[in-house]
């Protein structure tokens, strides 16, 4: 399964699945757009799953270069 990799600010990181769990430092699209940062103002989208909100909203956590 090849990955969806995206780069933004010089920073590298992965489209993850509907059931994965959304990290700190992840950014977003809604209908496949501009990624965006998660203001997470509310404190309820890190540490959450994208199966919790719309379809259109795609999320993308932060790849660690090794």
């Amino acid at each position: 399964m090849k990955e969806n990799m995206y780069y933004r600010n010089g920073k590298k990181y992965r489209k993850i699945g509907r059931n994965e769990i959304i990290m700190e430092g992840a950014m977003h699209s809604w209908c496949g757009g501009v990624l965006m940062p998660i203001l997470n103002s509310d404190s309820e989208t890190v540490g959450d799953i994208p199966a919790n909100f719309s379809d259109e909203r795609d999320f993308y956590n932060p790849v660690e270069e090794v």
